[in-house]
């Protein structure tokens, strides 16, 4: 034990159970020499993997921010939008980038941005009270990109998939009645009177 020879007394002359008895006792150093020799074996593994990482992250580097608008274009599985659609979508596009290199200028990869990040931009964006349609196209797009991104980013998970939408509250119209109207054209005066007038 820890290169000391120890020697101890079996209590028997029966062969079989003197070897029942010396593998009791030296069944915990069995298992102390197997836990070193596994832990040695993960600490090997575990160190390879990180040398096929650096490897394979030098031969093939994850997907940059400053060139990912360009890959979203050539890929073959984003969906096929037309002029404006694709107009708005790099609006939004370069919004977010705009916004990461003013708050977060270490991200210089796609797969840089958490789910936590994504969450931050969410609440920045709301916070410039634009309207529920235009807050949800926003994070509808980016969650459409991250998810078409996914493989040439090298992403464990889409950071905006978990980012609800607005409720949108629309703005409901109905034609006046007969006497509303009435009374809109008896009260008004002046040139609105007349346009009214015109327009009823």
């Amino acid at each position: 034990v820890n290169g000391k020879l120890f020697r101890q007394s079996l209590k028997t002359s029966n062969k079989e159970k003197a070897k029942t008895e010396r593998e009791r006792i030296m069944a915990r150093f069995k298992v102390a020499d197997e836990v070193e020799a596994l832990e040695t074996v993960k600490q090997r593994l575990e160190s390879a993997h990180r040398r096929f990482d650096e490897i394979d992250e030098a031969e093939n580097p994850p997907l940059a921010t400053a060139d990912a608008w360009q890959a979203y274009l050539k890929s073959v599985t984003r969906p096929q939008s037309g002029e404006r659609t694709l107009s708005d979508y790099e609006q939004y596009f370069r919004r977010f980038m705009t916004w990461l290199q003013t708050d977060h200028k270490e991200i210089m990869a796609l797969c840089q941005v958490t789910p936590a990040i994504a969450q931050e931009y969410a609440q920045t964006i709301n916070g410039e009270r634009c309207s529920a349609n235009t807050y949800n196209k926003h994070i509808s797009f980016l969650r459409l990109f991250f998810r078409v991104m996914a493989d040439a980013a090298r992403t464990e998970s889409n950071p905006f998939e978990k980012i609800a939408r607005k409720k949108q509250i629309p703005n409901s119209r109905r034609e006046l009645t007969v006497d509303e109207l009435q009374r809109v054209l008896t009260t008004a005066e002046g040139e609105l009177g007349l346009l009214f007038g015109i327009g009823a």
